[in-house]
């Protein structure tokens, strides 16, 4: 077949040269195929980093509950901190009525922990009916301070709160 196989081929800065042999090539023409070889690095493995408490955004920092809303700078960009005041009572006696989906309610809670729960949901209203406390839905809370009393339904001794 090709009696040159050692001139046939060449490599050189990643280009693989190819001597296209006389008998395949047309007459009269003299070319190289040349083959652009490239080697990648492997792609870096991302472990996906999750928190089973409070994870201060964009810091890859978990926290935990009881340090959200303590009045201490735990995340760089104070985000632990700043949905925690200020809080005022809307209203005593009243809740807010909508669907138990729009809702959280957690149990055997004092104020402080209502207050830590809802900034760590980042909403804008909670209600701490006697030791229970009942974060509304983000999604829901600014249609129910656009028109609170349109929501607002008795229930004793619940205190509504908001931003």
């Amino acid at each position: 077949m090709y009696d040159s196989d050692a001139e046939a081929l060449s490599i050189s800065d990643g280009v693989i040269s190819i001597d296209i042999p006389a008998f395949i090539r047309p007459r009269g023409c003299n070319f190289t195929a040349s083959i652009l070889v490239v080697f990648e690095k492997p792609a870096e493995v991302v472990t996906p980093f999750v928190c089973s408490t409070y994870e201060c955004p964009g810091e890859r920092k978990c926290l935990p509950y009881s340090s959200v809303c303590d009045q201490i700078q735990d995340c760089a960009s104070n985000v632990d901190e700043e949905w925690c005041t200020p809080w005022r009572p809307l209203d005593t006696g009243y809740a807010f009525c909508v669907p138990s989906y729009l809702t959280t309610s957690y149990t055997d809670r004092t104020y402080s922990d209502c207050r830590r729960l809802a900034a760590i949901n980042t909403t804008s209203a909670f209600a701490l009916i006697g030791s229970t406390c009942v974060v509304y839905s983000s999604t829901i809370s600014a249609t129910l301070l656009a028109n609170p009393n349109d929501y607002l339904c008795a229930v004793t001794g619940a205190v509504v709160h908001v931003r």
